[in-house]
């Protein structure tokens, strides 16, 4: 178990990297995007963003996961081959398709989401966005597949300071807005499909099998109706935002929903690149059940510890970078509530994992159908009373039963002793450590930094005081600390770290 928990944390490193990477972009356009656009815009790219989404998860059918599924118990070089193709043969003619199909009726959706024909162009690009994003999915699981994390860290950077640099030129030097932002996705994403082509060549074998395909169908497209149900429960507030109040109010709502996500981004995405592949093939070890209820653990201890440095930090950093706009600060109040929500979506993500491996997927579709219908039901008594922090409030409940829901499901074919008592004990200090922090709201900005910060490294110490961490814990801990405290020394332990696993070494051979 031990060799499972050291690749899950290496591959989820390095993949964090990569995220962060993307995030530290992401920073840079965050003052890009608040001097350029008004918070109107700002939450008309939202909501062509949250579509954009939508339409990818539906588009794709979930064939992604399903060539997943298969390729990572199939032995044969052969059938891995044949594989990919299918799945990406599939993906390639739905890409094609929605482009064809849809491109009729741009002005129609332009009336449909924003009440007039003007922005029938972004539409047009929306489509080849959609389309781009499915295929490139294809070769980014691949890389994961093979447990190429270094690989596929270096195309998810490449990716996004492509955007990067088409947004700069888009926006400031054409002025093109909202289209520009959209149009630098399309070719970001089109380098990418370019660049990775000759990888997923040579990891094909030209044979489309239609029995195949429909396997793969059979166990995808429910997973595809549950993802399509639970981008409802997560997207679905912003077109009720703009429904009952106005595209300013998105703004800043998607602004600090775009904080919260750094959680999902940079943790919870990682974290499941690097250990959904693993965890579909020792599922029917002996030791894995221990191993899922460990991770777990650990996973909701990263969470809390990221949400509380975003909470504490997040007003300041906002300031920062909006400063040209203050309404941007607003955004602040609704943080702390969504980086809870998004807590609760990362542990779904994890304990639903048991319907995946019994191949129950029907059950991900009943709940998430459910939460989805709750959720929005929640919004239209919430939206109308409170605002955003309606909205933010009705994400917490949703995605909170929509954890139980699937933890309940899931133990009946797939039961794991999770330790209740220590995840207790993780929430318990986080939200002592939030109530403290708001004390510090009438601190200056240097002061009030420090006190957060010291209440940031208390947080493992209280831990520590209440008998959170086991002996075992302890003393790897204390290895660690012994290990990497000396300078010299790290560089043979980051060669140590990052050198393949036997799995990956399994697969340089093929």
């Amino acid at each position: 178990m031990l060799e499972h928990l050291r690749n899950t944390l290496k591959h989820t490193v390095i993949y964090s990297l990569g995220n962060l990477s993307t995030k530290i972009i992401g920073l840079i356009l965050l003052p890009l995007y608040t001097s350029y656009l008004t918070t109107e815009e700002y939450g008309i790219l939202s909501i062509l963003e949250v579509t954009s989404q939508f339409f990818v998860a539906l588009v794709g059918l979930g064939l992604s996961r399903g060539m997943m599924r298969w390729y990572a118990v199939e032995e044969d070089s052969k059938t891995r081959g044949i594989i990919v193709f299918t799945v990406f043969t599939a993906l390639l003619f739905l890409s094609v398709f929605i482009n064809i199909v849809f491109y009729p009726f741009n002005k129609t959706f332009s009336n449909l989401f924003f009440d007039h024909q003007n922005f029938s162009g972004y539409f047009m690009l929306l489509w080849m966005w959609v389309g781009l994003e499915v295929l490139t999915r294809v070769p980014f699981d691949l890389f994961r597949l093979k447990e190429k994390s270094l690989i596929f860290i270096i195309l998810v950077v490449v990716k996004f300071i492509s955007v990067l640099l088409f947004n700069i030129y888009f926006i400031v030097t054409l002025k093109m807005g909202v289209e520009g932002i959209i149009l630098s996705q399309v070719l970001g994403n089109l380098l990418v499909m370019i660049g990775t082509l000759p990888f997923l060549l040579r990891n094909m074998r030209f044979s489309f099998r239609m029995r195949l395909f429909v396997e793969m169908s059979n166990f995808s497209v429910p997973l595809v109706v549950s993802t399509v149900a639970t981008m409802a429960l997560t997207l679905s507030d912003r077109y009720l935002i703009k429904y009952f109040l106005d595209y300013a109010e998105v703004g800043i709502y998607s602004l600090g929903y775009k904080v919260a996500s750094v959680i999902n981004l940079f943790l919870v995405q990682s974290f499941l690149l690097g250990f959904a592949p693993l965890a579909y093939r020792i599922f029917d070890q002996p030791e894995a059940r221990r191993y899922f209820a460990k991770i777990t653990t650990y996973f909701t201890l990263s969470m809390i510890i990221l949400a509380l440095v975003l909470i504490f930090y997040s007003k300041e950093v906002i300031a920062v970078f909006a400063s040209s706009n203050q309404e941007y600060l607003l955004a602040y109040n609704v943080i702390p509530l969504l980086c809870l929500a998004v807590i609760f979506r990362g542990l779904f993500s994890v304990v639903s994992m048991g319907l995946h491996y019994t191949k129950k997927t029907k059950y991900t579709t009943y709940i998430a159908v459910f939460i989805a219908v709750f959720n929005i039901g929640i919004n239209f008594i919430l939206i109308p009373s409170f605002g955003i922090y309606g909205a933010a409030l009705a994400s917490i409940l949703a995605n909170l039963m929509m954890t139980l829901l699937f933890y309940i499901y899931s133990q009946r074919y797939y039961p794991i002793n999770y330790e209740f008592g220590r995840l207790l004990k993780l929430f318990g200090i986080g939200f002592l450590l939030f109530f403290v922090a708001n004390f510090t709201m009438n601190f200056g900005f240097w002061s009030g930094i420090f006190v957060k910060t010291l209440l940031l490294v208390l947080f493992p110490v209280l831990l520590y005081l209440i008998k959170f961490y086991e002996s075992v814990e302890l003393s790897s801990l204390q290895g660690a600390w012994i290990k990497w405290r000396n300078p010299a020394g790290w560089s043979k332990n980051l060669r140590n770290f990052g050198a393949g696993s036997s799995i990956n070494k399994e697969n340089k051979h093929e």
